[in-house]
């Protein structure tokens, strides 16, 4: 009967003892970051010699958080009038000059000024202005070149 009170004792302060100790929880936290992506497409060259008076920047497969969005600019090749400079092939002081814009004829695209914004996939129309000579007259005859630089950011929203 003793070993019979020793056990109920033993488990009756087993139990109370499972009754007063707390319970603990830990958390985990689970994170997952999907980073931003898209596509920019800049064409690489335009002849305005065979009649092109435009290209088109396009952007596709947009996946961006929702506070950022896709900028767009011309760090190099342009001036604060949008006015692209082409030199002549074995005469760089002869010039010839066009403009360039979002907007048939419209204002110049100024150098490192965000000119579009993209949040989605979507195109963008660069539009030539008809080439000059720099100084005024007739274009000389040859061969002439320049180049523009674009540079694609992905900033916060403002």
């Amino acid at each position: 009967m003793k070993k019979r009170q020793i056990i109920a004792g033993a488990m009756g302060i087993l139990m109370m003892s499972v009754v007063i100790l707390p319970v603990h929880a830990e958390t985990m936290d689970v994170t997952y970051r999907e980073p931003n992506n898209y596509t920019v497409t800049i064409p690489s060259s335009v002849d305005l010699s065979n009649g092109a008076t435009s290209k088109q920047i396009e952007v596709k497969d947009v996946n961006l958080e929702p506070s950022r969005e896709i900028k767009v600019k011309i760090t190099q090749g342009v001036d604060s009038n949008g006015v692209v400079e082409l030199s002549r092939e074995d005469d760089t002081e002869t010039k010839a000059v066009t403009t360039i814009s979002i907007t048939q004829s419209g204002t110049g695209i100024a150098k490192d000024t965000d000119f579009v914004s993209f949040t989605a996939n979507g195109t963008q129309d660069l539009y030539f202005s008809d080439l000059e000579a720099k100084n005024g007259g007739t274009i000389k005859a040859g061969n002439y070149n320049g180049q523009l630089v674009f540079t694609v950011t992905a900033p916060e929203k403002k």
